[in-house]
């Protein structure tokens, strides 16, 4: 992904940000871009490591809602931050849940392999004996 797609698909996922604060992540996101440049990295490299723009911008969504929480504490403030934190919560727990348990899966399946290649013999020496 280049930096002019990175950009404005983050850009298109912040829409619930006042414009002001917006453009001032757009244009530390681009400082990023530009630092990375200078490193002699791609901008497809720089764009992997910062990560899915949708998931980057749930994360700013959610530190903007918390921020604006503190500062003005209206109960549609705390709802909105609690609602963004709950969001960012199950997109992480969906993260690190799916590969825990694709590991318990394959554990799982290695003792019952164990375990039916212990009975299995057993099951036949019973039935020659018949």
């Amino acid at each position: 992904m280049s930096k002019k797609e990175f950009l404005s698909h983050l850009s298109r996922h912040l829409q619930n940000v006042p414009a002001n604060e917006r453009e001032d992540i757009l244009q530390d996101y681009e400082e990023y871009f530009t630092l990375g440049e200078a490193e002699g990295k791609t901008e497809s490299q720089i764009a992997e490591s910062l990560g899915s723009p949708k998931l980057l911008a749930r994360e700013l969504l959610t530190a903007y809602h918390v921020d604006k929480m503190d500062v003005t504490s209206s109960a549609i403030n705390i709802f909105r931050a609690v609602w963004f934190l709950i969001g960012l919560g199950f997109v992480n727990l969906i993260i690190v849940l799916s590969p825990f348990l694709g590991l318990f899966a394959l554990l799982a399946a290695g003792w019952m392999i164990g375990v039916v290649g212990i009975a299995s013999p057993l099951n036949i020496w019973k039935i020659q004996w018949r």
